[in-house]
Protein backbone atom coordinates (compact mmCIF):
# COMPACT_ATOMS: atom_id res chain seq x y z
CA UNK A 1 0.00 0.00 0.00
CA UNK A 2 1.39 3.85 -0.98
CA UNK A 3 1.18 6.03 1.74
CA UNK A 4 3.62 8.41 0.36
CA UNK A 5 5.66 9.59 -2.39
CA UNK A 6 8.33 11.89 -3.89
CA UNK A 7 8.99 13.17 -6.93
CA UNK A 8 12.15 14.56 -7.34
CA UNK A 9 15.91 13.99 -8.81
CA UNK A 10 17.74 11.43 -6.86
CA UNK A 11 20.40 10.01 -9.06
CA UNK A 12 21.07 13.97 -9.95
CA UNK A 13 20.92 12.95 -14.28
CA UNK A 14 18.98 15.90 -15.09
CA UNK A 15 15.40 13.57 -14.77
CA UNK A 16 12.56 13.37 -12.35
CA UNK A 17 12.94 9.91 -10.64
CA UNK A 18 10.02 8.86 -7.85
CA UNK A 19 10.17 7.13 -4.82
CA UNK A 20 7.25 5.15 -3.24
CA UNK A 21 6.71 4.83 0.48
CA UNK A 22 4.14 2.89 2.35
CA UNK A 23 3.13 -0.14 4.84
CA UNK A 24 -0.04 0.26 7.04
CA UNK A 25 -0.11 -1.11 11.13
CA UNK A 26 -3.25 0.95 12.25
CA UNK A 27 -6.01 -1.81 11.41
CA UNK A 28 -8.12 -3.62 13.90
CA UNK A 29 -6.93 -6.72 15.98
CA UNK A 30 -8.27 -8.95 13.81
CA UNK A 31 -6.56 -7.87 10.47
CA UNK A 32 -2.81 -8.77 10.41
CA UNK A 33 -0.60 -5.09 9.61
CA UNK A 34 0.34 -4.38 5.81
CA UNK A 35 3.90 -4.29 6.58
CA UNK A 36 5.69 -5.75 3.44
CA UNK A 37 6.91 -3.03 1.98
CA UNK A 38 10.50 -1.64 1.92
CA UNK A 39 9.61 1.57 -0.48
CA UNK A 40 10.31 1.06 -4.31
CA UNK A 41 12.35 3.24 -6.15
CA UNK A 42 11.59 3.84 -9.87
CA UNK A 43 14.24 5.94 -12.18
CA UNK A 44 13.02 8.43 -14.92
CA UNK A 45 14.37 8.32 -18.01
CA UNK A 46 13.04 11.87 -18.61
CA UNK A 47 10.50 10.40 -21.12
CA UNK A 48 7.45 9.93 -18.60
CA UNK A 49 8.63 6.32 -18.26
CA UNK A 50 10.19 4.57 -15.38
CA UNK A 51 12.23 1.11 -14.40
CA UNK A 52 12.05 0.19 -10.92
CA UNK A 53 15.53 -0.67 -9.49
CA UNK A 54 16.42 -3.36 -7.18
CA UNK A 55 16.77 -2.81 -3.61
CA UNK A 56 20.14 -4.14 -3.86
CA UNK A 57 20.87 -1.83 -6.08
CA UNK A 58 19.03 1.44 -5.28
CA UNK A 59 20.62 0.80 -0.95
CA UNK A 60 16.67 2.20 -0.14
CA UNK A 61 15.47 0.27 2.83
CA UNK A 62 12.43 2.17 5.02
CA UNK A 63 10.65 -0.15 7.41
CA UNK A 64 7.71 0.63 9.37
CA UNK A 65 4.77 2.51 8.95
CA UNK A 66 5.73 5.63 6.57
CA UNK A 67 2.80 7.69 6.86
CA UNK A 68 4.64 11.03 5.04
CA UNK A 69 8.34 11.57 3.72
CA UNK A 70 9.95 14.39 2.54
CA UNK A 71 13.09 15.12 0.58
CA UNK A 72 16.04 16.86 3.24
CA UNK A 73 18.66 18.22 1.21
CA UNK A 74 21.84 17.51 3.64
CA UNK A 75 24.49 19.34 1.39
CA UNK A 76 25.45 20.22 -2.68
Amino acid sequence: MVLSIISEDINQDGHLDIILFGNMYGFEVETPRQDAGYGVYLEGNGKRSFKPVKLSESGLSTKGNVMHAEVIKLSK
